[in-house]
C-alpha cells in the first residue's frame, strides 16, 4: 500500500492557532513504538525454532475472529516506521509514525486522510488505506494448510502457518491470530472484540 505523504509541524507555530482536536476514544490513539525492523527483515521461523507436533493441524480448523480487533504494525519498507490499525465492524482507523505521519480512517464506505492535521475525503476506494484486511477471514489457499510447528510469542503458544505470501501465527488457546508478517512487515494482533466503534475525525474534512 502506499504511504501518504506528511510532515510535522514547524516552530513557527503561535498560540493564535486552533488547538488539536483530540482524537476520538478507542480510534487508535495509542502512539506506535520505536521500529524495531529493518530492511533485512525477513518473514516466518527458523524451523530449528519450531516444535514438531504429534499430529496435523490445519489453519480452518483452529482459526477464529472477531468483528473488532487492534494491531501493532511495524513497517520496514519504504522506510522503518510504526503504526497502529484498529477495527470495529468493517469501519478501521490507522496511524502511520514515520518522517511523514499519516492517519486514515474507514469510515462507512469513505476514505478520510489527515496529513499536517489537514484531513482531507480521499477518493480512493477505503480498502486502500488499511494496512491488515478488515475482515479476516482467508480465502481457501490458507484453509488447508498444516501448521509448520509451535513457537512462542511473548510468552504465549502459537501455531505456525507458512503461506506462500505470509506467515501466519495463531494462538494455540483460542485460534486469534496473534501475528502476522509478509515482505517488509510485521502485524502483531490483540484485543480481540475489545474495540470501540470507530467515527469520521471530529475536524472538517475537504470533499465532504
Amino acid at each position: 500500500m502506499t504511504m501518504v505523504a506528511g510532515c510535522t509541524g514547524s516552530e513557527d507555530e503561535t498560540d493564535d492557532e486552533p488547538d488539536e482536536p483530540e482524537r476520538p476514544e478507542g480510534d487508535g490513539q495509542d502512539e506506535p513504538t520505536e521500529p524495531v525492523l529493518n530492511e533485512e527483515f525477513t518473514p516466518g521461523v527458523d524451523d530449528s525454532e519450531l516444535e514438531e507436533l504429534d499430529e496435523p493441524v490445519y489453519f480452518t480448523d483452529v482459526v477464529e475472529y472477531e468483528s473488532s480487533f487492534a494491531v501493532d504494525l511495524q513497517l520496514s519498507s519504504p522506510e522503518p516506521a510504526t503504526g497502529v490499525q484498529r477495527v470495529h465492524d468493517g469501519n478501521y482507523y490507522v496511524h502511520i509514525d514515520s518522517s511523514e505521519p499519516v492517519e486514515m480512517y474507514g469510515v462507512d464506505g469513505t476514505l478520510y486522510t489527515i496529513v499536517m492535521g489537514h484531513c482531507d475525503v480521499d477518493g480512493r476506494d477505503p480498502e486502500q488505506g488499511q494496512y491488515v484486511p478488515i475482515d479476516q477471514s482467508r480465502d481457501d489457499t490458507y484453509g488447508s494448510l498444516a501448521a509448520a510447528g509451535t513457537t512462542t510469542i511473548d510468552g504465549e503458544e502459537v501455531y505456525v502457518f507458512e503461506h506462500p505470501v505470509t506467515t501466519e501465527y495463531l494462538s494455540t488457546d483460542t485460534g486469534y491470530p496473534v501475528r502476522s508478517e509478509w515482505a517488509g512487515t510485521r502485524a502483531d494482533y490483540h484485543s480481540w472484540g475489545e474495540v470501540d466503534p470507530i467515527s469520521p475525525p471530529d475536524r472538517p474534512c475537504n470533499g465532504e
